[in-house]
């Protein structure tokens, strides 16, 4: 398993237990298309949403917060349809939970998402209530996404039971179990999916128009919700952002990490002998561990290149710039004693609790909604065939520091997760809005210029996707800003309350420190 870029409120070790992926068609110039078996919608996407919620019957009952939330709020259980796109189908429970305005008088709702997909907000409710009580007029609406925490939380024993993360074939192998075990069930799980469950709730509830908030992987619901409503979202704000229109291979990761490299050295004085020198013992490390992976006497795997490839993912935007300086020279002249026990520790899978984290919610949402380069309408031995042409077309310096193959087992979740889970049969409605303009919504984007897991290059292609956007960058933040930076708090919180876009350099003089 991968160590993942969509989580908002893990660390490393933890991070490890998120899966992200693939999971669409390609069709022959290599973009992507979601695999289903039905046909196109005629209506557009507004108009097909709009229909799906007339023609659904949701029902609210109220049930006991048993949270650490005010008396003031309110909470219960939707039973909403289980494929949206089938009236009168099965029903799924969904858990809400209403904050009213602290004044007691709202003037609209504001609805936050999560990271993941998997992770569940009603576990980090702590971290919600001052967000709420920031937010004067303004009701806050929390929902558990089908799958997640309170909300039937999805469950995989092949995941439950794993004492490591497993990379390559033994992780295809267990997301594809994963799959069979959900049985036709997974086709109910994806983005569009929970997206309507929260948009019936609130309109159940009464609720005024929604201002909508993401956060990582949270940024993609946001985005296809103002897709699907975009008459009813009055604002989105997108922090830690990375675009529907994705890059199957997604070279935008790993080409970040020099100039994130660059930055560090630079702020920080961490690198005695400059970014380039720093850089080029990366370099050499990543070789030698292609031609050698080094043997951990504490796991049963190896320090591969993949391996070397993800804590760096996460160690360059940490705090201690100078131990990853340090740790990484020393590997360079053959020691690998350090990065060795980072290794163990950063495979070694800790307690899971499925009401925090559902990782076969993950695989599902990430099968059935995220780009692969192959097409799961073909069965598996095609999948490989054409996954590795691909592969072996692509450049030897696509993925800057690392070879292709070794960044492609890193934590990196667009590669071949996805190759043995069973083919999505998917409504043409309930599948991403690839390849759409956004709709002339105001969207305030985010994003920390040393985030290395939704960098700055797809930051730049969310905010270019949408007609009425701004991105503003945060010095020295990492993925997600806002609990990091006064800045990006005040203006995402001030934006909720008023959506004027505010302008590009509004945090550039207030750097988070470190």
């Amino acid at each position: 398993m991968r160590f993942t870029r969509r989580n908002l409120l893990l660390p490393l070790a933890a991070a490890a237990l998120i899966l992200s992926a693939c999971g669409t068609t390609t069709d022959t110039s290599g973009s992507a298309s979601p695999t289903t078996q039905r046909d196109a919608p005629r209506l557009t996407r507004a108009e097909s949403a709009a229909q799906l919620l007339s023609d659904a019957d949701v029902s609210l009952t109220p049930a006991p917060c048993d949270l650490d939330v005010p008396d003031t709020t309110t909470c219960g259980i939707a039973e909403v349809p289980s494929d949206w796109s089938t009236p009168g189908s099965d029903t799924t429970e969904v858990f809400y939970a209403l904050l009213p305005a602290p004044t007691g008088q709202s003037d609209g709702t504001v609805i936050p998402f999560m990271g993941g997909p998997g992770e569940s907000i009603t576990a980090v409710i702590d971290k919600f209530v001052p967000f709420a009580a920031s937010l004067a007029d303004r009701d806050t609406l929390i929902v558990d996404v089908r799958g997640a925490g309170r909300s039937d939380a999805l469950s995989c024993a092949v995941f439950e039971n794993a004492a490591e993360f497993a990379a390559g074939d033994e992780q295809v192998r267990q997301v594809g179990e994963c799959g069979q075990q959900l049985e036709e069930r997974r086709n109910d799980y994806t983005t569009a999916a929970s997206v309507m469950d929260i948009e019936a709730i609130r309109r159940a509830l009464d609720l005024e128009p929604p201002s909508v908030i993401g956060f990582s992987y949270g940024t993609w619901m946001a985005q296809v919700y103002t897709h699907l409503f975009p008459n009813e979202v009055q604002g989105a704000v997108l922090d830690g952002a990375f675009p529907i229109d994705q890059d199957p291979w997604a070279e935008d990761v790993p080409n970040s990490f020099e100039s994130v490299l660059e930055l560090r050295c630079e702020r920080t004085g961490a690198c005695p002998g400059g970014a380039e020198a720093v850089a080029a013992s990366i370099r050499k490390v990543a070789a030698d561990l292609d031609a050698q992976p080094v043997d951990l006497a504490d796991s049963s795997q190896d320090l591969t290149e993949g391996v070397f490839a993800s804590i760096l993912q996460f160690a360059l935007q940490g705090e201690d710039i100078a131990t990853v300086v340090t740790t990484v020279e020393s590997a360079a002249s053959g020691d690998y004693e350090a990065l060795s026990a980072v290794a163990s520790d950063a495979l070694r899978v800790p307690a899971q609790d499925t009401s925090a984290v559902s990782l076969a919610l993950n695989a599902a949402v990430s099968c059935n909604d995220y780009v692969a380069p192959f097409d799961l309408a073909d069965d598996l031995d095609a999948r490989r065939a054409d996954y590795d042409r691909r592969l072996e077309q692509l450049p030897a310096d696509a993925f800057g520091w690392f070879s292709p193959q070794g960044w492609l087992e890193s934590s990196w979740e667009q590669g071949d997760m996805c190759l043995s889970w069973p083919a999505p049969d998917i409504a043409p409605e309930l599948r991403a809005p690839r390849g759409e303009d956004g709709p002339d919504v105001p969207v305030l984007v985010v994003n920390g210029d040393l985030d290395l897991q939704t960098p700055l290059a797809g930051a730049r292609k969310v905010a270019g996707a949408f007609p009425n956007s701004v991105l503003v960058v945060v010095p020295n933040a990492g993925h997600v800003a806002y609990p990091v930076s006064d800045c990006a708090a005040a203006l995402e919180t001030a934006f909720l309350l008023d959506p004027t876009l505010p302008p590009a350099d509004a945090c550039t003089d207030a750097p988070v420190p470190g």
